[in-house]
């Protein structure tokens, strides 16, 4: 039993080091992976280009689960995203 626990420590010991190390090499390097990355840019629409929509901004209503609901978006958007291939969701009922 105490065997066992030695080696218990010994594996929590080098996980502990490397996942340290890791971050460690992670932020140093100038091609590091981010850990938090932010999207909000990215995503945003650009809701002077909805017709109709001229000086309105686009307000991100959520559902009682805390989801934002779908919104439409212009073609042109939906394009630059499938460019930088974002996979998309049909939520169309099947009619088939």
């Amino acid at each position: 039993m105490n065997q066992r626990k030695n080696i218990l420590k010994e594996v929590l010991i080098i996980t502990l080091v490397s996942l340290i190390m890791g971050l460690i090499v992670n932020s140093v390097n100038p091609k590091g992976i981010p850990l938090v990355r932010d999207d909000s840019e990215r995503f945003k629409i650009d809701s002077a280009s909805v017709q109709g929509n001229e000086n309105k901004s686009v307000e991100k209503v959520k559902t009682k689960e805390g989801f934002v609901k779908p919104q439409n978006i212009p073609v042109e958007t939906a394009k630059k995203l499938f460019d930088e291939n974002v996979i998309f969701i049909d939520g169309r009922e099947d009619f088939t």
